[in-house]
């Protein structure tokens, strides 16, 4: 029989769940290659938006379908509705416009349909997100400064704000929460300090990219996110998504070779659920896909570059291509973690 927090666990796959990370596409859009051709997870859209509007050849993977009914309905909204008028439309009223209706798959349209999703914003609708924003509306005035984030100076004019009671003690309230609801097969791979890592990242994030200039900061802050609809325009599509091949699988499914080589392998924070040293199966499994020379993007929320194993023979860690892309990193928590190359 299932314990109530597997249960949880197993219900959340059928939601959309994108909002987690929030990772910067900045760190893609420096590294792609011209013409490149790419793979990376789904997710929310971010980095496959991104690269596909740099004219990728992109392949996006997930294993959740409920993403993959989330790609579905915002390429054929994004033929009626920009990035900013989208993020004012509930999916109900979007629902109301038939022609964007029709053109959507039956499966797709059968899924948006359900009432949980009635009222979310057409281009927020991951439950992640919408749990970010319901935070910062009722806790971000209590452990945050008047203004904040929209004074982009706050961060830098307010030194004690870190080391306030009320801010230490939403970060403690989160370790309870951790250490309470987080299923234990996850939990177990997280070193006993995460909740100071994830604490360290936040705040050196707060200071380094003030919200009002960082996209991923505002999403998790924002009041009315309906203000602030600059921040999601990496998570909208442009047309280029008719171009964009999304399959319902894993960055290692076999049917992923297709004869493609790759010259970017974005892979986000997929191991951050397993062993450090599940990464070296991983390399050995996908660099038959990769072509010399190519990047694997690794993503953690906690882990930096001395947490991971020695890489293997035909890898190397490129330790000054990493350093340059952490400093336009603008994420708060899931920070690139590796930049690997495949020598071939």
């Amino acid at each position: 029989m299932n314990s109530p927090v597997d249960d949880m666990w197993s219900h959340a796959w059928q939601d959309v769940n994108f909002g987690y990370m929030h990772e910067d596409p900045a760190v893609e859009r420096s590294l792609a290659l011209p013409g490149g051709i790419s793979l990376c997870v789904l997710s929310g859209g971010d980095i496959t938006y991104t690269l596909a509007a740099m004219g990728q050849d992109v392949t996006s993977v997930d294993v959740n379908p409920a993403q993959i009914h989330l790609h579905e309905l915002k390429k054929r909204a994004a033929q009626h509705w920009n990035a900013d008028e989208a993020s004012r439309l509930t999916l109900h009223k979007a629902f109301q416009k038939i022609d964007f209706h029709q053109s959507l798959p039956p499966e797709t349209s059968g899924f948006w349909q359900q009432s949980r999703f009635r009222n979310r914003p057409l281009a927020t609708l991951g439950r992640i997100d919408q749990k970010l924003r319901f935070i910062a509306r009722w806790i971000a005035p209590w452990i945050l400064p008047a203004g904040f984030p929209l004074n982009p100076n706050v961060a830098h004019s307010n030194p004690s704000l870190f080391s306030s009671r009320k801010w230490n003690t939403a970060w403690h309230t989160l370790r309870l929460g951790i250490n309470l609801a987080f299923p234990a097969q996850f939990k177990k791979h997280l070193p006993e300090d995460t909740i100071y890592r994830l604490k360290r990242r936040f705040e050196k994030c707060c200071a380094e990219h003030p919200a009002n200039y960082n996209p991923l900061l505002a999403r998790m802050l924002a009041r009315h996110p309906s203000t602030n609809t600059w921040a999601y325009q990496d998570s909208w599509p442009q047309t280029h998504a008719e171009t964009i091949l999304v399959l319902n699988s894993s960055l290692t499914e076999p049917s992923l070779i297709l004869g493609r080589k790759f010259s970017l392998v974005s892979a986000s924070n997929i191991f951050d659920t397993e062993p450090a040293h599940a990464l070296l199966p991983f390399l050995e499994q996908i660099k038959s896909r990769l072509l010399p020379g190519g990047i694997v993007i690794v993503r953690s929320l906690f882990r930096d570059i001395n947490d991971w194993p020695d890489l293997p023979t035909g890898w190397l860690l490129d330790q000054d291509v990493l350093t340059q892309t952490s400093m336009l990193d603008r994420a708060p928590l899931c920070r690139i973690s590796l930049i690997i190359r495949y020598l071939g």
